[in-house]
């Protein structure tokens, strides 16, 4: 007989492979002896009875609820027993418009068991090393973080000497980055952030006016010792953002010059 393991149950859109499905995938890459992630979008016939037969405890990790009662994956009768997750939900509708996942576990009462975050502080990404070559990171998300994409365009016209240049996210069609300085050697667009992080040596971030409960792609930066720029932006509020950046050494701009060290940061 063998021991049950704690089930995630994740919701991948296939677009940018993020958010909380890559969290439970990197719980599972940690904890592999415990946990078995399940892609929720993929289970569309599977018995909800046989998972839960099968798991020592079923966790569901999400935006939106309703995806799951769609594939039937959440039952009443498991309600007692399942633990909840409510990731964050940016809407790109409405602007300035997020949740902290709080809203819609309170929209679920039935459900008991709800924790506010899952999200190992331990990644298995190469850490940043001092080196000649500048490789710069930056996450592309145009559609709710608008602003966002322009202070890094305008960041990138800036630059002065020859840097290459990795693209995470979600994209139809990826951005021409180099056609803005011929200083961009090199442009490598990949949604895998086991590439992203293992390559890049500098992860720039702006401070958006679109409010970020809690960039994740930050923490990951932090915990596989990048170089972080911050691209500062006059805000009247703090939010998950202003956060990470009270507790690090980060660059306003690319300083070949100076290297910040934040392997002994709190976050990891």
């Amino acid at each position: 007989m063998y021991d049950k393991k704690y089930t995630i149950i994740g919701w991948n859109d296939y677009l940018s492979k993020r958010g909380a499905y890559s969290e439970a995938y990197n719980l599972q890459s940690k904890y592999s002896s415990y946990i078995n992630v399940l892609d929720g979008y993929k289970l569309i016939s599977d018995d909800i009875d046989k998972i839960h037969d099968n798991s020592k405890r079923v966790i569901y990790t999400y935006q939106d609820t309703t995806n799951y009662r769609k594939k039937n994956l959440i039952h009443i009768k498991y309600y007692h027993e399942d633990i909840v997750y409510c990731r964050y939900e940016i809407n790109p509708g409405v602007k300035y418009k997020t949740t902290n996942g709080f809203s819609s576990y309170k929209s679920n009462s039935s459900f008991v068991n709800y924790v506010p975050m899952l999200l190992p502080t331990e990644f298995k990404y190469n850490t940043n090393v001092i080196t000649d070559k500048i490789v710069l990171g930056y996450y592309y998300r145009p559609v709710y973080r608008y602003d966002d994409f322009i202070m890094f365009c305008n960041f990138v016209k800036e630059l002065n000497i020859d840097v290459e240049l990795y693209v995470m996210g979600g994209y139809s069609s990826p951005y021409p980055f180099d056609k803005l300085n011929s200083h961009i050697k090199n442009i490598i667009y990949t949604k895998d952030n086991n590439i992203f992080f293992s390559n890049i040596t500098h992860y720039v971030y702006s401070e958006s006016e679109v409010h970020d409960p809690y960039p994740t792609t930050l923490q990951e930066a932090v915990n596989t010792n990048k170089q972080i720029i911050f691209l500062e932006k006059n805000r009247n509020f703090k939010d998950g953002i202003s956060d990470i950046k009270e507790l690090i050494k980060y660059h306003t701009y690319l300083d070949t010059e100076i290297y910040h060290d934040n392997s002994d940061c709190i976050l990891n």
